[in-house]
């Protein structure tokens, strides 16, 4: 049993708490750990002290990992606006306008291809099946594009509410820097034929 009244020396201390003496020489020049008169600790001041030192040391490290998470955010938000500024990606609602373009010219210049190609009424019913087929099908896939731009935006723009009344977010699965990425690089642009 211990001696709440008794005085135990800096190697003690450091024995009893499992650190070494150089560590509790610290904790003492920090002000964290207080020895009397004759360089001793008194036992129960000591065992108190550590354990606000340990506190203080664990709620500084739970602040310091919410200021890593902020940070680390703040820096991939504004990557993500330097990628734009410098073009390196297309924001996904310009290539859905490019796309909806580039459909439109496409489904004008194929209009007249059954005709050209032969005079047979029934291979350019055929071939006019196959260009309608592939350009529906083109057309459902910009579509499908265009309601998950507005689902997003509209999830943005919620979100954007919630913080100017000052509402709790909730963290959501996709980080704001993968929305801004989604659309295609300049690169894939133009090896599809896009502008």
């Amino acid at each position: 049993m211990f001696d709440s009244k008794a005085r135990i020396t800096r190697a003690a201390a450091a024995k009893l708490v499992g650190v070494s003496y150089v560590h509790v020489g610290k904790l003492v020049q920090e002000g964290k750990l207080s020895v009397g008169a004759d360089d001793k600790f008194g036992l129960d001041e000591f065992c108190l002290g550590y354990v606000n030192h340990l506190k203080a040391e664990r709620r500084d490290a739970s602040l310091n990992s919410s200021q890593i998470r902020v940070a680390n955010a703040r820096a991939e938000k504004l990557e993500a606006d330097l990628d734009i500024k410098r073009r390196k990606f297309i924001p996904a609602d310009l290539n859905l306008r490019v796309l909806s373009e580039t459909l439109h010219r496409l489904k004008s210049s194929l209009s007249g291809v059954p005709s050209q190609v032969t005079r047979d009424l029934a291979f350019r019913e055929k071939i006019q099946e196959g260009i309608d087929e592939a350009l529906n099908e083109f057309c459902r896939l910009v579509a499908e594009q265009e309601a998950e731009c507005a689902r997003l935006a509209a999830e943005d723009a919620t979100k954007d509410e919630g913080k100017q009344n000052g509402e709790a977010q909730k963290p959501t699965h996709e980080s704001g820097n993968r929305k801004m990425r989604r659309g295609i690089s300049k690169g894939a642009a133009r090896q599809n034929g896009l502008p």
